[in-house]
């Protein structure tokens, strides 16, 4: 894991770099090929996550995912670039990949900024140099974070409801 860098964290460049094939008579016509926000070249440029497979596999087989599902079909054109990662314990993770951007916070406490152009080993934290742009991606790390826990939270009572089908 990691390869021998970032040794203990689970969230960098270095461990969350992996790579999905998927074949199947359901994606003739939409299948493509992508890379991470932080290459160019000929292909597709957007940022993936794996919170992204399962919209993507309903997508093909003809079924809505259930509103409380995150992610996007994969399949679909798509403007987005923004990735939304957490880490498991001992240390809490969470971040976010934005275009050349990538942000991460670890236990409440601890801010990174990277630009994954210029420094794609995440070796130059740029917090605070940028401390807008920290700022700002902050803010929508905690958002999607808490939006996280409250979807986990209130699956039971939605449930309940019907509202989860």
């Amino acid at each position: 894991e990691g390869h021998g860098r970032q040794a203990g964290r689970n969230v960098y460049e270095s461990v969350i770099k992996v790579p999905l094939v998927m074949l199947g008579p359901q994606l003739r016509g939409a299948a493509t090929r992508t890379k991470s926000g932080a290459e160019t070249g000929s292909e597709l440029n957007i940022v993936t996550s794996h919170v992204d497979i399962a919209p993507t596999l309903l997508s093909l087989i003809g079924l809505a995912p259930p509103f409380t599902m995150k992610g996007r079909d994969l399949t679909a054109s798509s403007e987005a670039n923004v990735a939304f990662f957490g880490g498991r314990p001992p240390k809490e993770q969470f971040g976010l990949a934005d275009g050349p951007w990538k942000y991460i916070i670890e236990d409440g406490v601890v801010e990174r900024l990277f630009d994954r152009l210029a420094d794609p080993e995440e070796g130059h934290n740029l917090v605070s140099e940028q401390p807008e742009i920290a700022r700002a991606f902050k803010a929508r790390v905690e958002h999607w974070a808490a939006h996280s826990e409250a979807l986990i939270m209130d699956y039971a009572a939605l449930k309940a409801a019907d509202r989860v089908k």
